[in-house]
Order: structure tokens, then sequence, then C-alpha cells
């Protein structure tokens, strides 16, 4: 990706986190970049640095220490070296995020409006009955019906999909450059999912933002991303193109995760096949690479040294050995792992393989439904109507 097509930019950032045990290397040697409108997934089990990194876009991790590394905004701006007055122009204004938990990422002792209010006022410029209008405007669009009675309530009124409509409505109400999604479809039910799926791709689309999409679930990256980048132990392990990666993810951990989705088409006797063992305590990180312990396919050298990214194709690499100079020696997978594009089944293979042009993951009916397409549209209804006060989608 060009410099000038880049509105963020991370090279190689070390994070640590102080705990009483000893530092916590959260994140090691991160580098991504997410283009200008572009939404870039950020997927991987729960401790591996997701949260830190996008956090830490925004400094708001006050205890970690950025080791090393630089986080490059807009072309303009070093997130690393502002200063505390200089980031509270930043938050909101040019960088919203979306927290992982509705339940308590509101403030439970101020109402609706007068939160959003206070975003429009310190940001826009706006008078508060200007930006009561605005706020007014954004709930509607957010799919909260009645969103003048909206305003008045406070948090512990709402249900977990409103608050999330909300969350998102304030997230974007400044029309930040960037927005970080959390986690923005936890703890919510399916239908919900999907509604706040096609909220996220309706409100961005109107604003151009670009977005980070902090998720685990594969469902809703294939509903919003167009490249994914996976992360392991405080690192990424392999990034690419949505479609590259679901048809043919590279690295061993990538292609462990794909494996454990549930399918649809599973028969019989199916059943998931997890990854073995544990992730590696980031006190004291391995030497090599960190899946190692863990990967049926693992040398001498992915024990001694972290392997560099490899180039697969355009815009698609993943970091593993075996992708380089010890792929001539790669040991066969085991007879589980034998076939990474879907979990074994008593079927013979023959009967559960897709017509050839079909790409491996591209089914909606093998995601969670919140991916399906018509769940999309009929949120996207759904949402219309709560926006012209037919109902309130309160989820």
């Amino acid at each position: 990706m060009e410099a000038d097509e880049a509105l963020v930019t991370i090279d190689n950032l070390h994070v640590v986190l102080p705990t009483t045990a000893g530092d916590v290397h959260a994140v090691r040697g991160v580098s991504l970049t997410i283009g200008r409108g572009e939404v870039l997934a950020l997927v991987g089990e729960s401790g591996s640095g997701k949260s830190v990194t996008a956090k830490t876009l925004l400094r708001l991790l006050p205890s970690a220490s950025i080791r090393a590394g630089s986080i490059r905004f807009d072309g303009r701006l070093e997130l690393t070296a502002l200063k505390e007055r200089q980031l509270q122009r930043v938050r909101g204004a040019e960088i919203g995020m979306v927290f992982q938990d509705p339940m308590t990422s509101l403030n439970p002792t101020m109402t609706l409006g007068a939160q959003l209010v206070e975003g429009l006022v310190r940001h826009r410029g706006l008078r508060r009955k200007a930006a009561r209008q605005r706020a007014c405007k954004l709930l509607a669009q957010a799919g909260l019906g009645q969103p003048e009675r909206r305003l008045r309530q406070y948090p512990h009124e709402l249900s977990g999909g409103m608050r999330q409509r909300a969350m998102i409505a304030m997230a974007l109400a400044c029309e930040p450059k960037l927005l970080i999604a959390d986690e923005p479809t936890t703890a919510l039910d399916v239908t919900v999912q999907a509604q706040m799926i096609a909220l996220m791709q309706d409100l961005t689309a109107q604003t151009g933002a670009s977005v980070l999409l902090i998720t685990h679930d594969w469902g809703v990256v294939a509903a919003m991303a167009r490249r994914v980048a996976v992360m392991y132990a405080g690192r990424i392990v392999e990034q690419g193109p949505v479609d590259d990666v679901y048809a043919a993810p590279r690295h061993p951990y990538t292609q462990g995760l794909l494996r454990a989705v549930p399918r649809l088409e599973a028969q019989g006797c199916a059943s998931l096949t997890p990854i073995p063992g544990a992730p590696p305590s980031l006190l004291a990180p391995p030497a090599g690479c960190a899946f190692a312990a863990r990967c049926p396919q693992a040398q001498p050298l992915c024990r001694e040294a972290e392997p560099p990214p490899t180039e697969l194709a355009p815009g698609h690499s993943a970091a593993c050995w075996l992708l380089g100079p010890v792929a001539a020696q790669e040991a066969p997978l085991p007879a589980s792992w034998a076939e990474p594009r879907y979990a074994p089944s008593c079927a013979p293979p023959q009967a559960k393989q897709p017509p050839a042009s079909s790409p491996a993951f591209a089914a909606p009916a093998a995601l969670p439904a919140a991916a399906a397409a018509g769940g999309l549209a009929e949120a996207r209804l759904q949402l219309q109507a709560a926006s012209a006060g037919e109902v309130d989608a309160n989820g």
C-alpha cells in the first residue's frame, strides 16, 4: 500500500504492560496499515493483543509502556509522541471508538443526550441547541425509535442492543477518519449482531471512515472486512485479503482457527477440531515462533528464532518458517488437520467438497448468521423503519 493511501501506519510496535508478576509483552513487533475508507479486521483468541493494539492508537492504557515502534496517522501525526492535550483533540474528533462492553461503556450518571451533546460541543464547536438536534438525528440514523425520548434516558434504561447503537452513534458523531470497533457484536443475539453490522457499514459508508474491526468472529469478518490480520501471542502471524485468507490460509494458526468454525454442512459424527495446547505466557515470550509448541508441523528452527513475514501473494503474507527456508522439510499434517478448509465429517471427502467455482469459506451458510447477506438486508430494513419512527429496533 502506498504511503499516501494509508490512513494509519503501525510499524514494529512493542507494548509492555507492567503487572505484579512482571512485564507482560502484550504487543511484539506489530506492523499494520489501514487504508483510507478500508475495513481491516484484527482477529485472534482472547489475550492475543488485539484490544491492546487498538487502545494504543488512542493511548488509552496509561500504565502501558510503548517500548518501540511508531504509529503514523493521516500522514501528519505520530500518535506515540503526542502530549495528552493533543490526544484529547484526536480522540473522538479524528478517531472514534466503540468499546467492547456496551453495558459499561456509557457514563451511568449522565443521560444519553448529555453524553452525545458533550462531544459535539467540544469537537465540532456547535451550540447546545444545534448539538442536540444533531444528536437526535444521529440516534434516528442508528435505528433508535423515539430519539427525543432516548436523549432524556439514562444508560440503565436501555437494552444492550440500544446501548450499542448509541455507542456507534457517539463514535461517529464527529465524523472521524478512523473508527475502532472493539468486539462490537459481543453479547448480542444474532439478529442484533446483523443490525449492528449493517449500521456500521451504512454509517461508515456515509462518512468515508476507515474501520479497525477487533473481533474473534469470522462471520463478522466475512460480512464487514476487506482485509484481515490474524494475531497470536502479541504478533501478526498472517494478513491479507479476506477472500484469500479464507480460501487458502497459510499459517498453521490461521488454519486451526478456521477449522474450528462450526459448519452447517457438517454431518453425522462431525465435531469441531480444537487447536491443542495453550498460548505461551507473555511474561516470558518464547525465543522462536510462539505457536511452535502447538503446531503439528513445527521444526527445530521454529523453536529457535522468530520467523519473518513471507510474501505469498500481493498483500498476503504469513510469518512461518515452513513457508521459507525449512519448507522442503515440512512435516505432514495430522489426519485431523489434513483438510484445512472444512471440519471433519463422517461423509466421504468427495461428498462434502464444494463445486470448484465456490470459494471454500464464501457460503454464508457456513458462517454465523450475522454474516448472511439476507440477514443484513433485513437488518437494514428494520433500521430504516426505526429511523422513520415506525418501529424501535431496540434489540
